[in-house]
């Protein structure tokens, strides 16, 4: 007769606790600090420097560990005035990013890439359930889907790539893991922003705000040549749809740009200390120069 194995119990060590205190001040501090502007027409918001993080925290302290830690620092940030309510509704954003980031490293039954595909999934089907969802379909194709996609193909890889004692592959996991948890947190920024908007301001007032502060001009189309003509009608008269997909060449850039310096430090600290951050021997897989498993 076997017997039945008792339920671990959820435990946080010292060292973890630390961390979590470490991550939490560092991502309090880092939001204080001025953001770029990001202006398409209008002000749409800032570059935050402490997007990269996020999926930092979930690489190198592991999905729960990580989000706990993102999790407190944000609500920090956001107690510290000032406080408004998009700032709230943008905290489980960076939790999300190190989840997704942190399911990538793990091979445990409720915490591997598997988790991490449903995680992606789950947020890029509830940008179908709002207002803007069939207005811009096609917005999630140009960066969430693709990161959605990298899961897919690499699946357990992402995971022997950060084991590996090659650099290149340890650069090339943290890079992805990295560009899947930034895209996380982006999702989830663009859907709280709209339901922001839809619940603080009448759409339709929105959308005549767009059109008066003279949109087309500020982008640098000229509405009385309307090539191509999808041009012209995003200009012409435009929706909150189309403003996000107008946004979409700058969320690229900026998106990028939080994945290299996420990648950048992250490498670092993965071969500078990866024996403190993965300590466990019955995790680490045996890597071939190729980057896959034995």
């Amino acid at each position: 007769m076997t017997q039945q194995k008792k339920p671990r119990k959820l435990r946080i060590s010292a060292k973890e606790t630390a961390l979590i205190a470490v991550f939490a001040a560092l991502i309090a501090v880092i939001t204080r600090l001025p953001g770029i502007p990001i202006s398409l027409g209008v002000q749409m918001g800032d570059i935050e420097f402490s997007v990269p993080l996020y999926p930092l925290a979930g690489i190198l302290l592991g999905p729960w560990i990580g989000g706990l830690a993102v999790l407190i620092g944000n609500i920090i940030a956001w107690i510290i005035p000032t406080s408004t309510v998009m700032g709230f509704l943008l905290i489980p954003a960076g939790v999300f990013a190190a989840l997704s980031t942190g399911f990538l490293l793990r091979r445990a039954k409720w915490a591997n890439w598997k988790a991490a595909a449903v995680l992606l999934t789950i947020l890029i089907a509830l940008w179908y359930v709002t207002p803007i969802g069939f207005e811009a379909p096609f917005y999630p194709f140009f960066l969430h889907v693709p990161a959605l996609i990298l899961i897919l193909i690499f699946r357990g890889k992402i995971f022997a790539f950060v084991n590996s004692t090659s650099k290149k592959f340890v650069t090339l996991g943290i890079g992805i893991a990295s560009f899947i948890g930034v895209m996380a947190d982006h999702m989830w920024g663009n859907i709280m922003f709209v339901t922001a908007v839809n619940f603080a301001v009448d759409m339709r007032a929105f959308r005549d705000t767009l059109r008066n502060i003279g949109m087309a001009i500020n982008l640098g189309f000229s509405a009385s040549k309307p090539i191509p003509d999808w041009v012209y009608q995003m200009t012409a008269d435009p929706t909150l749809g189309d403003f996000f997909m107008l946004s979409i060449p700058i969320a690229t850039v900026e998106r990028i740009a939080f994945t290299i310096i996420a990648t950048v430090v992250g490498v670092g600290v993965v071969m500078a200390l990866g024996k403190f951050f993965f300590p466990s021997p019955e995790t680490q897989p045996k890597i071939k120069e190729n980057g896959t498993d034995n």
